[in-house]
């Protein structure tokens, strides 16, 4: 998975930002809740 940052524009709505590029490992509950992108594998 690849971690991916929010950022707020404007109208105060929340979009992709930066994605970090190293892949990490992450848990099914994680994956879940917080903003990534699968790796390709």
């Amino acid at each position: 998975m690849h971690r991916v940052y929010l950022e707020t524009g404007d109208d105060g709505r929340l979009r992709p930002g930066q994605t970090v590029e190293e892949v990490e490992r992450w848990c099914p509950a994680c994956r879940a809740v917080y903003p990534n992108e699968p790796s390709p594998d």
